[in-house]
């Protein structure tokens, strides 16, 4: 008692006092805040809301669903507690869509704006494993126009045109895969016949096969964007080949691809990531190497036939209601998926503009798009004709 005597001690009272005060109301605020959500919850860090849908791919990260022209940064955590780096930043397109290309694989990225951000997410490697076969005996493909999923979401539209119905299958089966309209479910150029683009096609359909037209992602009803010939094609083309295979329509589970040109040149570059139910292809009128065989023959920048055809081919899958007409009957028919799909159009990489920003050889350009250097690679049986050239290189 003799400690509670004197000026020093009243202080401690009248200090531990008003500690205890403070401690009670902190405790209420924290027990009665409206943003409390039990034992051990934690209020938002940030009372703004990410006014958008953010989405981490194969070293992709997406963001949609933005006001136009509105900045958006791409952030990586730098270690826990010692923040994070801007990654990379661009402003919303006029569709209200942002992709960020070539990011770099790891966790923990994001999109901010402002004070605003999504979840933290990781982003994987083009060159991580394959999924397993359970994703795509998951996958159910009937008759008709319908769309596939691939591994990071995307979803493609695809036709299939069977020789009867499914129950009376299976079937030898086919696939056409091209950014022209394989997967047009209101016929094409060639005959009329619905989702057949292209004659190879036909004939399958003639002597009994099933024929499965797809549109590579970034044009038809596809989603996603599209580059010449990127890595997400070619594993797009790997996930289409193995969901097809799948179905208990397929003879042998297994599967073969047609298609001249640009059908054909598809079936290289997806030959080239073995798929293992890929029996055969049958690649008509491609070329070696797409730089010194179509872009700059002979070192003379092919300002022809090359240019008008990147130029047509992103001029049909412009955002609805600008693109190929079949896309706009779709849409303006219900097709929600077709429409969703759209988002990312405006995202699409010119490559006659890039072909003109490359005027001379880069590895870094050219050489992912030189057939030659992997073709050999190619373990499915090959029966090529039409020589290494394209009949259109002008």
């Amino acid at each position: 008692m003799k400690y509670l005597n004197g000026t020093k001690s009243v202080a401690r009272l009248e200090l531990v006092g008003v500690l205890a005060v403070i401690a009670v109301l902190v405790a209420s605020v924290v027990v009665f805040s409206p943003t409390s959500a039990g034992a051990g919850a934690r209020g938002p860090r940030h009372s703004n809301p990410f006014p958008a849908s953010a989405s981490a791919g194969l070293e992709q990260f997406t963001v949609t669903g933005l006001e136009p022209g509105v900045g958006v940064n791409l952030v990586v955590q730098r270690g826990r507690g010692n923040g994070h780096r801007l990654v990379d930043n661009a402003t919303a397109d006029a569709l209200g869509s942002v992709l960020f290309r070539d990011v770099t694989p790891g966790k923990n990225y994001r999109a901010q704006i402002g004070r605003s951000h999504s979840k933290w997410e990781r982003v994987r490697s083009v060159d991580a494993p394959h999924p397993d076969q359970s994703f795509y005996d998951g996958l159910t493909i009937g008759s008709g126009y319908q769309y596939v999923e691939t591994r990071d979401g995307t979803t493609l539209s695809i036709n299939v045109s069977l020789p009867g119905p499914p129950e009376e299958g299976p079937y030898p089966t086919v696939v056409e895969y091209s950014g022209y309209d394989p997967s047009n479910p209101n016929g094409s150029a060639f005959g009329g016949i619905p989702g057949m683009a292209q004659p190879s096609s036909m004939l399958a359909t003639v002597f009994g096969y099933a024929a499965v037209g797809v549109n590579v992602r970034g044009t038809g009803c596809s989603g996603g964007a599209y580059d010449f010939f990127e890595t997400m094609q070619l594993l797009d083309g790997y996930d289409v080949i193995e969901a097809v295979a799948a179905q208990p329509w397929v003879l042998n589970h297994e599967v073969g691809m047609v298609g001249l040109s640009y059908a054909g040149i598809t079936q290289l570059f997806v030959g080239s990531t073995n798929p293992p139910s890929l029996a055969a292809i049958a690649p008509l009128s491609v070329y070696g190497d797409t730089g010194s065989g179509i872009a700059v023959p002979g070192g003379i920048p092919n300002q022809g036939f090359a240019l008008s055809w990147a130029d047509n081919v992103l001029n049909n899958a412009r955002p609805y209601p600008s693109g190929a007409g079949w896309v706009r009957d779709l849409i303006d028919d219900g097709d929600d998926v077709c429409a969703g799909n759209q988002a990312l159009r405006l995202q699409n990489v010119d490559a006659a503009q890039k072909a003109l920003d490359n005027p001379f050889y880069t590895e870094e350009v050219a050489a992912p798009l030189d057939t030659r250097r992997f073709v050999g690679d190619i373990k499915a049986a090959v029966f090529m004709t039409s020589a290494w050239q394209d009949e259109q290189t002008g």
